[in-house]
């Protein structure tokens, strides 16, 4: 375990924004990661959760509580099944769409790595909620165990991906989560099974819980571990032409009602702010939508907001607001995916989806 104090929390933050932290705790391991949160549960100490922070927005004043960054590399392998029950894991809907023109481009074209990988021989796997996806990724296609090459090329850890069910072309994350077991508000450690946790697009029931993801267990399948490598270095590379100065995407894709309320090709929020928000090249101060891409370049994703210099998190907000309410003066309200901490709860609630609205 590392204890950092009265940090600045654009250090670590992938588009350098954030104000100080008073506590900054680094969990390297299950075993610690509950230690460390019991103390915090059970005497009532204010805290929050984060992994790679690779789409978390710090407010500038910062937070006003403690930080706990779960890092790991522990994965089992062979878990023995008869010691859980059995789930059917459910298909949700990834809202992936690819549409193209001579001009316009949206969306990931996948066609050329996606392949049927339902035949091998199932395992089950467990791995720390603070494992790296690029590392459980490889670790697995080493040894055969292929599905999670799907989400090469995402920044984030294990836990965060199950929270936040994580979408990677055609896939989601819980297309692949047997069960997690979390540490809830007594501090008690319960299993969760997979139909416990209401998946849906970019949604679990994890995100309205005080509980916290200690490990989680995936239901994954042997395979060709060749295949499975050139198809997360093929994914990875598509996804690498997008800044890196920024928190990724920021709303989650259109659901099928809005797309055919406003009678689009697609249903990419990229599209959305490009070609009917005409949002494109938006600034304030040095945060900004990308600039319209010219035919026959690499399209730049509309839906991720950069940080071009000294951008600070009141300017992010500003960009994230302009849009939301752009597209609510149409009739379209869109769901933030980027975390914003240390806002006050009046400002963001809006950008978020609640616990009873239908996310489908």
């Amino acid at each position: 375990m590392q204890i950092y104090e009265n940090i600045l929390l654009k250090d670590c933050s992938w588009i350098k924004i954030g104000g100080p932290c008073k506590k900054f705790i680094v969990s390297e391991s299950s075993d610690e990661l509950v230690n460390t949160l019991r103390d915090y549960v059970l005497n009532g100490k204010a805290f929050d959760i984060i992994g790679w922070s690779a789409n978390t927005l710090f407010a500038d004043n910062g937070v006003d509580c403690d930080l706990i960054q779960v890092k790991s590399k522990n994965i089992q392998v062979g878990l023995d099944r008869s010691l859980y029950r059995d789930v059917k894991l459910k298909r949700v809907e990834t809202r992936h769409q690819v549409f193209r023109t001579s001009t316009i481009s949206s969306g990931y074209d996948i066609s050329d790595i996606e392949y049927d990988e339902t035949e091998g021989e199932e395992i089950l796997v467990k791995a720390d909620a603070g494992v790296p996806l690029p590392y459980i990724i490889n670790f697995l296609n080493d040894r055969g165990i292929v599905g999670l090459h799907y989400f090469a090329g995402i920044p984030g850890t294990v836990g965060a991906s199950v929270v936040n069910n994580i979408h990677g072309g055609p896939k989601n994350f819980s297309d692949y989560v047997h069960s997690v077991e979390i540490l809830d508000q007594n501090g008690d450690i319960r299993l969760v099974y997979h139909d416990e946790l209401d998946f849906h697009y970019g949604y679990s029931k994890l995100q309205h819980s005080k509980s916290v993801v200690i490990t989680v267990n995936f239901l994954l399948r042997l395979g060709d571990k060749n295949r499975a490598q050139r198809a997360a270095t093929m994914w990875a590379q598509k996804k690498a032409s997008q800044p890196k100065n920024s928190l990724g995407s920021v709303f989650l894709n259109l659901t099928k009602a809005q797309q055919e309320k406003l009678g689009l090709p697609t249903n990419s929020v990229a599209y959305l702010i490009e070609h009917v928000l005409n949002l494109s090249g938006y600034r304030v101060g040095d945060i900004m939508v990308p600039e319209k891409t010219p035919p026959g370049q690499v399209q730049i994703n509309k839906n991720i907001i950069m940080n071009v210099g000294n951008g600070t998190a009141e300017d992010y907000y500003a960009v994230v607001d302009k849009i939301w309410t752009e597209a609510d003066k149409i009739g379209i309200r869109l769901t933030v995916e980027v975390h914003m901490k240390g806002f006050t709860e009046d400002r963001i609630k809006k950008f978020y989806a609640d616990e009873n609205v239908d996310v489908t």
